[in-house]
């Protein structure tokens, strides 16, 4: 037979509450964090792994629950989820109002005092069991509350302060803080009466301004409307280079063409003059032959006949 869990065994608990707020917006809109830490031993040894806790804020006797994790507390009973924690050496730690609770509102403090009150399984069959027989007080926490709250004043009614309220050393302050207000409102009128600048002439100041800006907007459109321009001439610039410059190598190998066939024409017309030459030259020497054989045939005939002249005579 099971017997139940408070029958044989003694839970203790130890906690520290420390108060942490989410922002410095006025307390009472924001949701808060109570950074809560614990230590929990069953039958007198340390607990260690992974524990099951519950939280209700009750009021001193326990009959009224203001706010509990999961929101189901009443009259200060045991809430329905519970929050999982892990434990080391007996101590865990977490905030109250995490995002895995039910939020934490401020207004839950303008109930003084309020007590803490938990509960724990350790994961057995036993289930869960409230942690010591005392709740465990946070008013420390509306002090702390009520003190936040003072730092978010912005406004307070007119004549709540007065000057007899103020120290003595503070008064002396403000008046001296009064006194150069004054100079410098004396020495601002004084330069503005020496520059003698009238409203008409301020106000032609402002309209000569606008008309500054307006025109180096003008400006600065322009330029780039001109720096597109240069962008683009330069485009067709580098386009048209390279059109002269693939005309002027089409042109370049064109003319070298041209004078590889103008050599080998030439080369051609050499060896026709040579074989010209060469034919004159023969003809030359044929005609030269033919020439000393008639000369010789000539001077033959001549002999002849003069011979033939001494036997006449």
């Amino acid at each position: 037979m099971k017997i139940s869990l408070s029958n044989t065994r003694v839970l203790f608990l130890g906690a520290a509450l420390v108060l942490g707020l989410l922002s410095s917006s006025p307390v009472q809109a924001v949701p808060l964090l109570l950074n809560f830490q614990g230590r929990v031993t069953v039958d007198g040894a340390v607990f260690n792994g992974t524990g099951q806790f519950k939280f209700a804020l009750v009021n001193a006797d326990g009959t009224q629950s203001y706010w509990s994790n999961d929101g189901s507390s009443s009259a200060g009973s045991q809430p329905t989820a519970a929050v999982t924690v892990p434990v080391v050496n007996g101590n865990y730690s977490l905030h109250l109002g995490d995002t895995n609770m039910d939020a934490l509102q401020a207004s839950v403090f303008a109930n003084d005092p309020i007590f803490l009150r938990i509960w724990f399984s350790d994961g057995t069959p036993n289930g869960f069991e409230r942690l010591g027989t005392v709740d465990h007080r946070i008013a420390s926490v509306a002090f702390a509350l009520k003190a936040k709250e003072a730092e978010t004043v912005s406004t307070l009614p007119d004549g709540l302060v007065t000057e007899a309220h103020l120290a003595t050393d503070l008064k002396d302050k403000l008046d001296a803080l009064q006194a150069k207000i004054t100079t410098l409102e004396t020495a601002i009128a004084l330069n503005t009466a020496k520059t003698g600048i009238t409203t008409a002439q301020m106000d032609a100041i402002a309209v000569n301004a606008v008309s500054i800006g307006t025109n180096a907007t003008a400006i600065s459109t322009e330029t780039a409307r001109a720096q597109a321009a240069e962008a683009v001439n330069a485009v067709a610039i580098s386009d048209e280079s390279t059109r002269a410059q693939a005309a002027e190598t089409t042109n370049a190998t064109a003319i070298s063409a041209e004078a590889v066939t103008a050599r080998a024409a030439e080369a051609v017309n050499a060896v026709a003059i040579s074989d010209e030459s060469s034919r004159a030259q023969a003809a030359e020497t044929t005609n030269a032959t033919a020439i000393s054989a008639e000369a010789a045939t000539a001077r033959a005939a001549e002999a002849a006949n003069t011979a033939s002249i001494g036997t006449n005579a």
